[in-house]
């Protein structure tokens, strides 16, 4: 293994005792040795100072500077990253805890995949117990800009962070999505670690919204809503982005008005037995579709009982195809969201969806040895070999009247011998920690 050094940045601001003294506690706990600890303290008091000289009395690892108040986090961290003297930058919460494994976790993937951005699952901490658990998938670009699912806990190399001005100094609450956002932008390496290294701090303030802190957030939503148009119309994307009134996400709706006069760039793929519940189904997916990295736009299915049937489908080890969410209310939000907002994955139902006609005959089409869902699981790898995405779109939905037949033994062992440097290293849209087969997308 690589002998990696990362810096760790804490920013101090209305600093609660007990919970940094428990953050600290974590650091201190790390398996891995080769950090060092960057605070950066805008308390009035020298609380913190006192604090840090306790955990780590002789430590030369640890730089502690108090800064002037009103600086804030974009300051702060930009500072903090220009003094550290690590390849690898870690955010932290001042309040937060990381496992103990965290850093070597991360020092083993960097030496494995030399990353330029890594992040990793996370659960949240009330008092002392753990909850939550926020289950990820690998890089998700749809759905990185319908919410910020990946948060503010990331792991980055320095030179590049530097080299990419870190933090904009004109954002607070959504400085690091924009940060994220850049890096898809710039095509960055960016990996996931799907184990839960983080542990956020949710403490009874957080639970009891005052005055004050609903007007605080509704600052903070609209700085991610300019963040996320800002990355649309960076990227030439003809989007609008409409706020949720919980402010829980976005939904960035594509404008695809024009598909008719493109009919030659698309493929519709639906069965005779199909029935589409939108009237702009197609000006929606269009949308989609012509984005120049996207291959194959698919829907939500439902069925009698207002159930879903599928919002697109997972996959395991064994190359077998499971529909996502599969038997869940069609009036559930889904695990965090995932039936609600669009998002790629590796697989959508073939039973009515759009293909990007070029990327069609440039993966060969559909195979013909090939039965059931096979058939749009090894297309659907194909399209994601060329680079391309699949993309699930929730809001149109159709229902199908009978299931589609099912694929037999001698295609399942074709499909797993034509991709056997793929399936088993299973689905990367869908976090290993989440229980596989009909039933998913549900904690236990």
């Amino acid at each position: 293994m690589e002998n990696v050094k990362f810096t760790l940045l804490l920013w101090a601001k209305e600093t609660n005792g007990v919970f940094f003294r428990d953050c600290m506690d974590s650091v201190l706990a790390q398996t891995y040795q080769g950090w060092e600890l960057i605070i950066l303290d805008e308390n009035s008091d020298m609380m913190v100072s006192t604090i840090v000289t306790e955990f780590f009395p002789r430590d030369e690892r640890i730089q502690y500077r108090r800064l002037q108040k009103g600086r804030g986090l974009s300051y702060a961290l930009n500072l903090g990253a220009s003094h550290g003297t690590g390849d690898y930058i870690v955010f932290m919460g001042q309040h937060d805890r990381i496992n103990e494994h965290a850093l070597m976790s991360m020092a083993e993937e960097i030496s494995k995949h030399h990353p330029d951005l890594v992040y990793y699952d996370h659960d949240e901490l009330v008092g002392a117990n753990r909850t939550n658990p926020h289950f990820k998938s690998d890089l998700n670009i749809e759905l990185l800009r319908q919410v910020d699912y990946i948060g503010d806990f990331l792991c980055i190399r320095r030179s590049l962070y530097l080299e990419s001005g870190g933090i904009r100094s004109t954002l607070d609450a959504a400085g690091i999505y924009d940060l994220l956002l850049r890096a898809v932008e710039k095509k960055w390496n960016i990996r996931h670690i799907p184990r839960l290294l983080y542990h956020l701090r949710i403490s009874g303030d957080d639970l009891v919204m005052t005055k004050e802190m609903t007007e605080a957030a509704q600052k903070a939503y609209r700085e991610y809503i300019t963040v996320a148009e800002a990355h649309l119309a960076r990227m030439g994307l003809p989007a609008k982005v409409h706020k949720d009134r919980h402010m829980r996400f976005w939904r960035v709706s594509m404008d695809g008005s024009d598909y008719r006069n493109h009919r030659k760039e698309y493929i519709l793929v639906k069965d005779k037995k199909t029935r589409v519940l939108n009237r702009k189904a197609m000006d929606i997916l269009y949308g989609y579709l012509r984005q120049e990295d996207v291959g194959v736009v698919g829907v939500r299915f439902v069925k009698n009982g207002f159930l879903v049937d599928n919002c697109g489908y997972i996959y395991d080890r064994q190359g077998i195809a499971y529909p996502a969410c599969y038997n869940q209310s069609v009036f559930s939000e889904g695990y965090d969201y995932r039936m609600m907002l669009p998002r790629d994955v590796s697989m959508v139902d073939a039973d009515y969806c759009l293909i990007d006609e070029r990327v069609y005959r440039g993966v060969g089409g559909f195979d013909p040895k090939l039965t059931g869902r096979d058939i749009m699981l090894d297309f659907c790898l194909k399209v994601r070999r060329a680079n391309r995405r699949v993309v699930y779109v929730p809001m149109v939905t159709a229902r199908k009247s009978e299931p589609r037949t099912l694929n037999d033994q001698a295609s399942n062992e074709y499909l797993m011998a034509k991709w056997k440097d793929v399936l088993p290293a299973g689905d990367p849209y869908y976090n290993r920690n989440l229980p596989m087969g009909l039933e998913n997308y549900f904690l236990y």
